[in-house]
């Protein structure tokens, strides 16, 4: 009796475990310029959390759901520079990738609906599905491992500007949330164990 008790303590501790890994959460931060666009505009963008992070969360991906947050934002409206050049609803900001900092890559996923507070400032607050093959053979697999490499970047496009005006790249955070998760349950795995112990022990 003792020993199905423990299998089955046992057993549950290892489901918990494997299903709090199984789906983790990775977070980004994003600091977009012109200089990262290989242009010469002054207007800056990035993740609204830097500047207001009461209102806006982490730009973040959570591999369970395959679900990207991503609330961005520019120019002064958002706490950052005006973009020089004037936004226009036709030319949506586009997440781009795999490819490193200072080299280019195809469109994947385009950011819309997007708002545009004036001109030259704009915001969005986007949860995207990622889905096998946005862009030709690109596999979801494949993407969340570049995703989490830091090969995925942003533009953000006005008329003035023969390419994006602004760039940057998804900068992972190093810690992604599981690990915490993870230490959590393990702790509180260690607690009903001791516990169990204790109990069998008088």
């Amino acid at each position: 009796m003792k020993l199905m008790k423990r299998i089955i303590f046992i057993a549950t501790l290892v489901c918990i475990l494997g299903l709090s890994l199984h789906a983790a959460v990775f977070q980004f931060t994003l600091d977009m310029d012109g200089t990262q666009a290989f242009g010469t505009s002054t207007g800056t963008g990035g993740d609204l959390h830097q500047n207001d992070p009461a209102d806006f969360p982490m730009i973040s991906y959570d591999t369970g759901l395959h679900e990207l947050r991503i609330p961005i934002g520019w120019g002064s409206a958002n706490g950052f520079n005006d973009l020089e050049g004037t936004m226009s609803v036709s030319s949506p900001p586009i997440l781009h990738g795999p490819a490193l900092a200072g080299a280019n890559a195809s469109g994947l996923y385009t950011l819309q609906p997007f708002t545009i507070q004036n001109v030259h400032a704009g915001s969005l607050d986007l949860t995207l599905t990622l889905h096998d093959d946005p862009n030709g053979p690109y596999t979801l697999s494949q993407q969340e491992s570049d995703l989490q490499a830091g090969l995925w970047y942003v533009t953000v496009a006005t008329g003035d500007f023969g390419s994006p005006e602004i760039r940057g790249q998804l900068a992972p955070v190093p810690e992604p949330k599981e690990y915490a998760m993870a230490a959590g349950i393990a702790l509180l795995g260690f607690g009903i164990y001791r516990r169990y112990k204790l109990s069998i022990r008088y």
